[in-house]
């Protein structure tokens, strides 16, 4: 009965300073407001809400080091209720910077309180890592503590870029704003990849799992918003053929992908992930480059195509229309080329680096680029020019073909043999 009595006066004593703590950081705020209006107001309630989760954070440190060094288990377990309940809402609310207009990059008040946050984070670790063997389960708190490290990162990298631009575009308009915010999606796709490749690396050295498939989620997150949103240019009155900020973060998304690949390759012990995952990024790269060249392909056309039909819905031109339609299909006999050059060189590489999806890839690719020339492309070309192009076609063909039926093992060869003859010519 006593030791029932002494947890449950911890609890209420955690309880009590919690409520003072909270009340304490309101009222501190509450006389400013009071006199405070339009930005100064929100910028107030903006740092009344940061502030209690530093509040928060400190009374969560106090009371697991009461809990450690006094041995008294109620006292951890609110601990880790109140570090909670820090993370959560100052987490959350630095999301977005109130007002923009007061931003400033890097020296604000919302890094300020995630660097405290994550100083709080490095306490607890701290703690439970000294005594890790005196609780139960301490294991799962220090990896748990070293996800929450990753999450508050994430926050102040992704936050601090969306906001740098946001601050400059609640002045902008027209094409200048849609500028910045094409830009903004990109660099955003940049600085996740970055920092996945910097995630993934502490969790592959420090044979963290959780924190692995951590790094893992936010590099698909970077890569996936990086190729969605490079599929078109925006504006297109700003488009230069590669000179251009898309062309840039394609490149360094695949920088990104090749330096993961070589990380899982160098550190992975999991062979059965490290097989799928290398697989997945031979296959993103792919990916990546596909996207670059297609976009720029087909924007390189649209960037003289669009003028043309604004002026077409003006009035009325048959040059200029037929010029429009001669741009058009330029653009897709281009793109088409483009395709068949870039299946070409999949195949070689898939077989010079003994990879069978990536030549798999190529065969489907060069399938559908020669679908789309038959059914689209020709259609569009006068008959003698049609004639050549059939023939040339039916070359090409007859020459894949004949490749196909020589290398036909080397071609649909299975990863796994192919892996065993490098081992076995290796050990020779």
């Amino acid at each position: 009965m006593p030791s029932l009595f002494a947890k449950a006066l911890v609890y209420v004593s955690c309880l009590a300073l919690f409520i003072v703590a909270t009340a304490e950081a309101v009222d501190a705020f509450g006389r400013p407001m009071l006199y405070a209006s339009g930005p100064s107001l929100d910028m107030l309630q903006f740092k009344r809400d940061l502030t209690i989760g530093i509040v928060w954070m400190a009374l969560s440190v106090g009371m697991a080091s009461y809990g450690f060094f006094i041995r008294r288990r109620p006292a951890l377990h609110a601990s880790i209720v109140v570090l909670g309940f820090s993370l959560l809402y100052a987490g959350l609310r630095s999301f977005a910077y109130e007002p923009i207009g007061n931003f400033a990059l890097f020296l604000n008040y919302r890094v300020f309180t995630l660097v405290l946050l994550l100083a709080g984070t490095a306490g607890h670790i701290f703690l439970w890592k000294r005594f890790q063997t005196d609780v139960p389960r301490g294991g799962n708190m220090l990896t748990i503590l070293s996800l929450v490290i990753v999450a508050l990162l994430f926050i102040f990298l992704t936050s601090e870029t969306f906001d740098g631009f946001e601050n400059h575009l609640i002045d902008l308009t027209g094409d200048v704003f849609e500028l910045l915010s094409f830009k903004r999606i990109l660099t955003l796709a940049l600085v996740w990849t970055t920092y996945s490749v910097a995630v993934t690396w502490y969790g592959l050295t420090r044979k963290h799992k959780l924190i692995t498939y951590a790094g893992i989620g936010i590099m698909a997150l970077g890569f996936v918003t990086g190729l969605l949103r490079s599929t078109w240019y925006s504006p297109l009155d700003y488009f230069f053929p590669i000179l251009n900020y898309r062309f840039l973060t394609l490149c360094l998304l695949t920088i990104g992908a090749v330096v993961l690949l070589l990380l899982w390759r160098k550190f992975s012990r999991d062979s059965r992930l490290g097989t799928n995952l290398t697989s997945a990024l031979g296959l993103l790269i792919v990916a990546l480059m596909f996207v670059l060249f297609t976009s720029e392909t087909i924007d390189y056309y649209e960037h003289q195509i669009v003028p043309i039909e604004v002026k077409l819905l003006d009035a009325w031109n048959s040059d200029l229309n037929v010029l429009a339609n001669s741009l058009r299909n330029q653009q897709q006999l281009t793109l088409s080329g483009v395709w068949l050059v870039y299946s070409i060189v999949l195949m070689i590489v898939g077989i010079w680096r003994r990879r069978r999806n990536i030549r798999m890839v190529a065969i489907g690719l060069f399938g559908l680029t020669i679908l789309k020339i038959f059914i689209y492309d020709l259609s569009f070309l006068e008959t003698l020019y049609r004639i050549f192009s059939f023939m040339g076609l039916g070359v090409i063909l007859l020459g894949v073909s004949y490749l196909y039926q020589r290398y036909k093992s080397i071609i649909l060869e299975d990863e796994q043999k192919e892996a065993a003859e490098v081992n076995e010519a290796t050990a020779v």
